[in-house]
Parts: C-alpha cells; structure tokens; sequence
C-alpha cells in the first residue's frame, strides 16, 4: 500500500479517491495534514453483516494505518427507524472486528454505537431514507 504515501485518502460509495498533495506543499507538512475521511458503510435493516466491497474498503484502511502509526480513527454506528442502541455498536464493533482481522492497530481505534441520535434524515419517509441512517461511519483523525 506504498502508493498511499503522501496521498489524501477518501472513500465515497464504492468508489477509492485517491487525490495527490499539491506538488508545491512541503513534504513536512504531509503528515500533519488531517485526512478528509468519513468512510461510510451501509446495512441492510437489522443487520450488522459487511458486504464484500466494504471488507474490501476496510482492507485498505487497515493497511493504511499499519503505515501510518499517528493516524487514529473513530467508528461509529447509527441505525434507522429510532432508538437501536444494540444495533448500533453491533455494527461499529463488527467493523472494528475485521479492522483488527487485517492488521489494523487496535490502539489506533475505538467504536461506539450511535443509535438513532445523529440521523442523516431525520423524518424517515422513505426506504432511502432509512437507507441513508442504517450506517457505519468511520473518522480518521490524525495526532
């Protein structure tokens, strides 16, 4: 994963953005420079289950923070429909699982479940609704 380096990263949908610093930006600089990267994974209703892209996109941050040992991540998970504290950390601790399966440093990571308490719609009027809360959302914060 060397072609990470020197590189802002961001995960959009299933599609890998790979956007390359500006040449004029000293080298000095890039590692302090903080990642735009809320990763987000989305879930069927009542499900904590990763599909295979996600594991895919998962593989990749994880070898990505075995590379840069400064960078700190929070997972959190957020469901539709009200209140599903359970489900809620079921899935953000389902991600942090197979995070830890592919190397990534647990120290470099924490989850916590959201429940319903930051929905990206919060009247729900349609399945895409519920779609756009059923969600992990993963925030690099680099230290």
């Amino acid at each position: 994963m060397n072609f990470l380096k020197g590189t802002s990263v961001k995960l959009v949908g299933v599609f890998l953005l790979v956007g390359l610093y500006s040449s004029a930006q000293d080298s000095t600089d890039r590692e302090d420079f903080p990642l735009n990267f809320p990763l987000v994974i989305s879930y069927q209703n009542n499900s904590a289950e990763l599909s295979h892209i996600n594991r895919l996109r998962l593989q990749i941050l994880a070898d990505y923070m075995r590379e840069n040992s400064k960078v700190k991540i929070v997972i959190e998970g957020h469901v539709c429909c009200g209140p599903a504290p359970k489900m809620s950390k079921k899935r953000a601790k389902s991600v942090y699982k197979m995070l830890k399966k592919y190397g990534a440093p647990k120290d470099q990571m924490t989850y916590v479940g959201k429940s319903f308490d930051e929905p990206i719609v919060l009247k729900e009027r349609s399945e895409q609704d519920k779609d756009l809360n059923r969600r992990v959302e993963i925030e690099l914060i680099s230290h």
